[in-house]
């Protein structure tokens, strides 16, 4: 008796071992593992084809597109990426985003206008109009206010509850990108301005939204900024410049931490919500990321040219939205071997699992 319990002792602890080594060359802890779950083409011009902008909703389960020579407003299901629904607007829209609550969709385009969407059934709820051509949006966690980036430098902050206009700041500088910190009292601002030398270059600036005074300058940059995030701490920030880097900056110094060159210029880069990944894309055929900890590249995902990302809270889905194609994936992100261990029980309501 004692052996046969030796052997089923023996064997389990065999068969758990075998399944860890199993996890481990499944899910390198080295680097994620990405899947391509699928891919649309969310811009159907007959021309050229190209996708600017591209979110989930809070839950993760619904995405938004805005194409640029469609014109076509898009939001899809996540799960199959089939569509919801789909608008036209008037111009090239260049920004997209999911109220927090997920009630609204927002769309900014170059007929200087912000369109407020009912996001179940994308009936056109209000228009806010601006003076020049919007680049960049952005919705604050609370969901009391949506902040909007104009071509003519101007910063715009509007409140939801009557979608009055609250402020208009003159930034003085193209701002192509916003994003608020987790308590909402600051927001990072991206965009290009004019040089001294009369060519264009890039800029960051961390704002305070209690009086929005400028809180910090970062280096000014020798070529436009697409792009400015902070990571999942803030104590960092990313931009992606059109000087084939991608620069990582000290978020209270501006200090720049590296700089990551890239094959050509940089248009998009995020943090992965665990803070561990850093992922860039451009205008070359593959998606970057990037250890946090050595700042070195772990992986090489070939695609078209890359013109945004987006990621879920929980950090297992990514989408992408492509230039020159029109073209929109959405991968399965998998960073964690013992995710299935750690949720298992605490999520499904078998019997067997409770006993």
């Amino acid at each position: 008796m004692k052996n046969i319990l030796f052997i089923l002792s023996f064997s389990t602890i065999i068969a758990q071992q075998t399944q860890t080594e199993i996890l481990s060359e499944i899910y390198n802890s080295d680097k994620p593992l990405l899947q391509k779950l699928w891919s649309r083409s969310a811009d159907l011009s007959n021309t050229l084809r190209s996708v600017e902008a591209i979110e989930f909703s809070k839950d993760g389960q619904y995405i938004v597109t805005g194409s640029k020579f469609g014109y076509d407003l898009m939001v899809w299901n996540t799960i199959d990426g089939t569509i919801v629904w789909k608008a036209k607007q008037m111009s090239e829209i260049e920004c997209v985003a999911f109220s927090p609550d997920g009630k609204w969709v927002a769309a900014g385009d170059e007929d200087y206008e912000l369109r407020i969407y009912e996001a179940p059934t994308g009936k056109l709820f209000k228009i806010l109009k601006h003076d020049a051509a919007l680049d960049g949006m952005a919705w604050s966690n609370d969901g009391k206010t949506v902040v909007t980036g104009t071509e003519s430098g101007k910063i715009v902050v509007w409140n939801t509850d009557n979608w009055k206009k609250n402020k208009t700041i003159n930034n003085g500088k193209v701002v192509n990108s916003l994003q608020f910190s987790k308590d909402d009292s600051k927001i990072i601002i991206g965009g290009d301005l004019i040089l001294k030398d009369g060519t264009k270059g890039g800029f960051i600036r961390l704002y305070s939204t209690k009086d929005w005074s400028i809180l910090k300058e970062f280096p000014l940059m020798k070529k436009p900024n697409k792009s400015a995030r902070f990571s999942p701490d803030e104590t960092t920030v990313v931009a992606a410049s059109f000087d084939k880097t991608v620069k990582v900056h000290n978020a209270s110094t501006g200090e720049i931490i590296t700089a990551l060159p890239q094959p050509a210029r940089s248009e998009a880069a995020i943090f992965h919500p665990s803070g561990k990944w850093l992922i860039t894309g451009g205008i070359y055929r593959d998606i970057r990321i990037y250890d946090t900890k050595t700042w070195k590249q772990v992986e090489a995902l070939p695609t078209v040219n890359t013109e945004y990302f987006d990621i879920t809270k929980d950090g297992r889905l990514m989408v992408s939205a492509h230039e020159r194609s029109g073209i929109i994936s959405l991968y399965l992100f998998e960073t964690d071997p013992n995710i299935s261990t750690k949720f298992t029980k605490s999520v499904l309501q078998n019997k067997d699992l409770k006993n």
